[in-house]
């Protein structure tokens, strides 16, 4: 279920199977399709983590700034 937005602890975001750490409060865009989950969240074995710094989300291959 993608949400909008974070509290400020760390946290996994997930666009599909790429997932990132979040460590700041973010609004995406609902076009962004993000899915945050607890820093204590399990991933599974399909899921690839791909870290990038700054304010944004992955789609597909291509970091979107937001």
């Amino acid at each position: 279920m993608p949400l909008s937005a974070m509290n400020a602890s760390a946290a996994v975001v997930c666009t599909g199977n790429t997932c990132w750490h979040a460590t700041e409060k973010y609004d995406y865009p609902p076009d962004a399709r993000v899915t945050i989950h607890e820093d204590t969240w399990k991933p599974g074995p399909s899921i690839t983590f791909r870290e990038h710094t700054g304010r944004g989300y992955w789609a597909g291959e291509t970091w979107k700034e937001c």
